[in-house]
């Protein structure tokens, strides 16, 4: 008999997760609070479309890297743990408790929920769990959700072991991720590696039909373990856009209900009309330059600092958001655990320091660079100025605009590129730098930047102030030799129809948009 790693296809990811990463988890329920409280005064019978830029690049969890894969996930599949949509809390869901067991802290126990089935009717059970969790693994654990983890055990039909080689504080966060989306183990044995095209999972919507990169179907799953506490339409379809004209035309025209993640200069066009709803809230991503360090000139760390330098971080952010949004040095916001008050901003414009600096390293004639640019982020407005302010330092900048699948191969160092415009989105301190670290998927030229001990520290880190002292380790390192560039943070801006209910915002950008349905 095969195990169930051989029946399910092995498949490399390569399509790169940051192109919209807090993006649609951010304005489409990357979290999806079952419990959260809403306009309950809905239409059960309702259809709902919702339109959007950014289509799935798999329905599968396993392998998926792309950030607007979440968005999709979400409606077929639970976590295991949530996150609290304002505060960030975890809270369970699929996994009614957790715990570290021992001195040592090598073993997390999960209990998970009893009376849960798959939408194909198959037990939600704990050796479900434990299947997945090693096709996960083998599939290549993508952003590194299940570091440490040596073996998963079932200790009976609702108690799941994660055994540790190490420590690994940040795993109750992983699952939370793709590492806690458990599919049907009956449907993976079914489709095998056509699974993506068949998606089975605990959540609250059965997928029904794909027409991939234009729309994606799904229908109300009635037999969902939590119906009482998530009202929300019968059938939902997610239909892409090509531009983000277009989505305006089509929320304005009502061809679509809901409109995710629209552009900041939408906002005073939208705002006056009537029939719509305008949410602008603050969302964890930051529009951010990823650094290829193995290629010329990103080598050198003064090159990469003076990138940096170069930057007149709030003429850009004005430009992009239409003054809603602001700059950063820093992945996380001002209040948030991990934001570093007395270390912001990390770097100021300084021109001719940063001509200096080009010129002690070598480039004092100047230096041609390219890069990717992933359409929709902010970058068709924000590029020309980059370009711009590089060009006084000498850097001739050539921005590329590229598709999610255009831009995956940089981040598996396969193109000449040297940089890829695109976004990264944080609620806690350990993702917000986990890009940094020299085995993470997202540091594309797999560079050591210095901070490879503090990204090693988080694992061992079980209190707030351990984390912070990390987090400061970390920026006092970056401030001379970076490993990217964070430049602006845009607000997340979802539009809907005045009939549409249960929206439920969130400070994080967690909202539960599972949960909403027609008002009449």
């Amino acid at each position: 008999m095969k195990s169930h790693t051989q029946r399910r296809a092995r498949r490399s990811a390569v399509i790169a997760a940051v192109a919209a990463a807090a993006m649609l988890l951010a304005a489409c329920g990357g979290g999806g609070s079952a419990g959260a409280e809403a306009d309950t005064a809905k239409n059960a019978d309702g259809s709902i479309t919702i339109g959007t830029m950014f289509p799935p690049g798999t329905l599968d969890p396993t392998t998926g890297t792309q950030g607007s894969d979440l968005a999709y996930l979400d409606y077929i599949f639970d976590r295991l743990i949530q996150q609290d949509p304002d505060t960030g809390e975890l809270t369970p869901m699929l996994a009614t408790s957790w715990e570290f067991i021992g001195d040592d802290k090598l073993i997390l126990e999960v209990k998970l929920r009893e009376g849960v089935t798959f939408q194909d009717g198959t037990p939600f059970n704990a050796q479900a769990v434990v299947d997945y969790s090693k096709d996960f693994i083998e599939a290549g654990n993508i952003a590194n959700l299940l570091q440490y983890v040596t073996d998963i055990t079932a200790e009976d039909d609702l108690t799941v072991r994660y055994h540790l080689s190490q420590q690994n504080a940040r795993l109750p966060m992983a699952l939370t991720a793709r590492a806690g989306m458990i599919p049907s183990p009956t449907a993976v044995e079914k489709e095998g590696e056509d699974f993506a095209l068949h998606p089975v999972g605990t959540g609250p919507f059965k997928f029904v039909s794909q027409v991939q990169g234009a729309s994606y179907k799904f229908e109300r799953y009635d037999g969902y373990w939590n119906n009482e506490n998530l009202d929300r339409a019968k059938n939902v379809e997610f239909k892409i856009f090509q531009s983000d004209t277009a989505l305006v035309n089509g929320i304005r025209s009502n061809d679509v209900d809901v409109a995710l993640h629209l552009l900041s200069q939408d906002v005073k066009i939208l705002e006056p009309i009537d029939t719509l709803h305008v949410e602008v809230s603050p969302g964890p991503a930051i529009g951010i330059a990823y650094l290829n360090a193995s290629l010329k000139p990103l080598d050198d760390p003064r090159v990469r600092l003076a990138f940096n330098l170069a930057l007149d971080r709030t003429a850009i952010a004005d430009t992009v958001t239409d003054g809603l949004g602001e700059p950063v040095t820093q992945s996380l916001p001002p209040g948030a655990h991990g934001y570093i008050e007395g270390m912001d901003p990390l770097w100021e414009q300084d021109v001719d320091r940063a001509k200096q600096l080009m010129d002690e390293a070598g480039y004092d004639d100047g230096v041609k660079m390219t890069c990717f640019a992933y359409s929709g982020l902010g970058f068709e407005t924000g590029g020309p100025i980059i370009i711009d302010q590089l060009k006084q330092i000498g850097i001739d900048l050539t921005i590329v605009p590229a598709t999610a699948a255009q831009v995956g191969p940089f981040f598996t160092n396969k193109t000449d590129e040297q940089c890829a415009f695109a976004n990264w989105g944080a609620t806690e301190p350990f993702k917000a730098y986990q890009l940094l670290w020299s085995q993470s998927y997202y540091n594309a030229g797999k560079v050591d930047f210095g901070i490879d001990d503090d990204i090693a520290g988080f694992y061992a880190a079980y209190d707030q102030s351990s984390e912070e002292d990390l987090v400061r380790s970390i920026l006092t390192k970056q401030k001379e030799q970076p490993g990217w560039v964070p430049i602006f943070r845009a607000p997340v801006v979802d539009v809907y129809q005045d009939d549409i209910g249960g929206w439920v915002p969130s400070k994080l950008g967690i909202g539960n948009v599972r949960g909403i349905g027609f008002t009449s």
